[in-house]
Order: structure tokens, then C-alpha cells, then sequence
């Protein structure tokens, strides 16, 4: 425990379960101002028993929204520690439920095991529960752990082979790597690079902004969608008919998948029937784009495909009620 500046405590230590048990017991302590040796060591074991508690549920329902069933108690417990650890600014707890899920989604579509991809994906980082106290690589750890507790040898081969460490040899220890790499590499989840993941929602957004009769643009799901509220008696095309220019090709290298347009009146989209962007890809709207409701308080919403993912467009209200 350091005290650097007043009011103000820093709990430092490789353990971050031990380190949040040291949290909760001195918030507890400075509430409750009777601060002695036998108050702190009752204080201290309260919450070891409180945290070694929510350790365990921590673990049950990570398995539990993951699908796997059947591990052992004390295995869940290990499973719960990740709560605590995290890697690059990721939570690993939550990144190896994302793992399981992905490497689950992979095993469906190529025909491998399943419930295998899905409970190494959930395990693979368990090695990273315990590595402060053991000097080996994480996945390593997590294959030793694994075989003390009995796990089919097909999970372990997935768990020690994440890395390499081990040359991966069945096609599950190859669908967890990727499904590894995947959540890893998902806009925003390495705090190393959150500043860059930022930067480029911002310009992705100043580009929509750019054009005359844009109100305000939202650049959201990692930058694959724009959400874009435009003034209809601004913006070309709405009044008279002509096609409504998109972005131009100096934005293609932050191009999301989909643009959306809202508008709050019928009559400024009724007319509207073309969409161009960059000069290439055209979209029109559906025969049943003049249903429009003529409640005020509804906006109208048109999603448009850039091409470079989705492929259908569709015209839907939202109620604002």
C-alpha cells in the first residue's frame, strides 16, 4: 500500500484478487473507523470469503452463457479468477466467453466439434488465472490445469496449442486460434490502440459531416455503420428529385458497410429515388417507399448497403412516442 498524495490510497500487487480483497476491506475499515489488528484481520477474512463467493458465481455464469456444462467446481473457481486479469486493457474473462462463442460459430459452419470449440474457447486463457504465481507460458499452464482436473485430451490439445507453443493438429485447435485472434483484433478492444480505434470514428464521421444539410452523423458498431440525420430542405434530391451524392472516393479507406439516413417528415423523402455513391453504386428505393405515416412523431429511416457488406436496403419508422 502506498500513500502518495493525501486522500488518496494505491494498492499495488501482481495478485488482482488479493489486490481487490485489500479494496474492499479498506473501504470497509475507513467506513467503519475502528481500525486495530483484530478488526482488520476480521474485516480481511469477511471479505476473502465475500470475493472467494463472487469468484465462484463469476465462473458458474460464464459457463453457464457460454453453454459448457459439467466442469469441476474448483475448475469454475480458476474460470472466475479471469474477472480479474486483464490483457491489453481486455477483460479475459469476457474475451474468453467471446472466444467460446466465436470458435462455437466457426465449429457449426465447418462441421467440427462443437462443444469442444466451445469449452477450450471458454478455457484457453485459464492458464492466465495463476500465471503471477508460475513462471510458463499461460497456455502451457492452462494445459496443466486442465489435466489435473480430467478434461477430454481434445480440449487440453486446444488450450496448449492457442499459442503455439504446441503445433495445433486437429482442426478445433485451429478454429480456437482464430476465434483467439478475432476477439483480439475487434475495433477497440486493445486499449493500446484505442486512441487510433477513436481517431478514425471521428474522421469517419467529420466526412459525413462535410456535406451540406448534415445535421449530426454517429459512426457506431466499430465504424462499419454511419447513422447520418440530414435537413431534407437542404440536402439535394429531396425537393426536386435528383439523387443525393454519397461520400466521395477520398473517404474510401474508413468506407463502412452502411449509411443511415433519418428524416422527420413524408413529403421530404417522398420524392426521393436514387442514392449514388462515388459515382459507382446505386441504390433506389423499394415501390412501397411512398407508405410513409403522417405522424409528426415518427422518423424515417432508409439503410443503404455501400456494397462492401450487406446487399439489401430497407425503409422502416421508429417510433418516438
Amino acid at each position: 500500500i502506498v500513500d502518495d498524495t493525501p486522500g488518496s490510497i494505491v494498492i499495488s500487487g501482481f495478485d488482482l484478487v488479493r489486490r481487490y480483497i485489500a479494496k474492499i476491506a479498506l473501504e470497509r475499515l475507513l467506513e467503519d473507523g475502528r481500525i486495530h489488528p483484530a478488526r482488520i484481520e476480521e474485516v480481511v477474512n469477511k471479505a476473502k470469503e465475500e470475493v472467494g463467493q463472487l469468484i465462484k458465481e463469476l465462473g458458474e455464469k460464464a459457463a453457464y452463457e457460454a453453454g459448457v456444462i459439467g466442469l469441476p467446481t474448483d475448475l469454475v473457481k480458476v474460470l472466475g479468477r479471469l474477472k480479474f486479469r486483464t490483457t491489453q486493457g481486455q477483460n479475459v474473462l469476457k474475451h474468453s466467453m467471446e472466444v467460446s462463442f466465436i470458435a462455437a460459430a466457426l465449429a457449426i459452419e465447418l462441421g467440427a466439434d462443437v462443444d469442444v470449440c466451445r469449452k477450450a474457447g471458454l478455457l484457453h486463457d485459464v492458464g492466465k488465472a495463476v500465471d503471477h504465481d508460475v513462471q510458463a507460458p499461460h497456455a502451457i499452464i492452462g494445459r496443466d490445469i486442465l489435466t489435473k482436473f480430467a478434461l477430454p485430451r481434445e480440449v487440453i490439445h486446444c488450450v496448449e496449442a492457442h499459442q503455439n507453443d504446441v503445433d495445433p493438429e486437429t482442426i478445433e485447435a485451429k478454429l480456437v486460434q482464430v476465434a483467439d485472434l478475432i476477439s483480439q483484433s475487434r475495433p477497440g478492444a486493445d486499449k493500446g490502440n484505442l486512441e487510433n480505434f477513436v481517431k478514425r470514428l471521428r474522421e469517419i464521421e467529420n466526412v459525413a459531416n462535410s456535406f451540406s444539410g448534415v445535421k449530426k452523423s454517429y459512426a457506431i458498431q466499430a465504424g462499419r455503420e454511419v447513422r447520418v440525420f440530414v435537413d431534407p430542405d437542404q440536402v439535394d434530391g429531396y425537393e426536386n428529385g435528383d439523387p443525393f451524392t454519397g461520400p466521395p472516393s477520398s473517404a474510401s479507406l474508413f468506407f463502412p458497410s452502411s449509411y443511415v439516413l433519418y428524416a422527420s417528415e413524408e413529403k421530404q423523402l417522398a420524392s426521393l429515388h436514387s442514392i449514388h455513391f462515388d459515382n459507382n453504386l446505386v441504390f433506389f428505393l423499394s415501390k412501397t417507399s411512398h407508405q410513409f405515416s403522417t405522424e409528426s412523431n415518427l422518423v424515417y429511416l432508409w439503410i443503404m448497403p455501400s456494397g462492401l457488406s450487406k446487399t439489401f436496403f430497407v425503409f422502416v419508422r421508429f417510433d418516438l412516442k
